[in-house]
């Protein structure tokens, strides 16, 4: 919001939108569970590396994330923020 406004844009807005996470939000629930499962396999060495954590324990917290998913009802909030541009004269 601030460097939308720092940038000389006007009418800045924000919509926050809510995406369940896991089967109890439905199919699109599912779909991002999927999605964070690859992004976390897709981060493991990485992660592994720099927090550190031993691969098996990594594994065993990812495994263990679905069930929390389910039991919590987690979202995950995407955030979007717009604005319009200056007009020129």
């Amino acid at each position: 919001d601030l460097l939308l406004r720092q940038a000389g844009l006007r009418h800045v807005r924000e919509q926050r939108i809510h995406v369940p996470i896991g089967a109890w939000g439905g199919r699109a629930g599912e779909l991002m569970a999927l999605d964070l499962q690859a992004i976390f396999q897709a981060l493991k060495a990485l992660l592994c590396t720099y927090v550190p954590i031993i691969p098996d324990r990594f594994d065993a917290i990812v495994k263990a994330l679905p069930s929390e998913w389910e039991q919590y009802h987690t979202s995950y909030t995407y955030i979007m923020t717009y604005a319009q541009k200056e007009k020129s004269t």
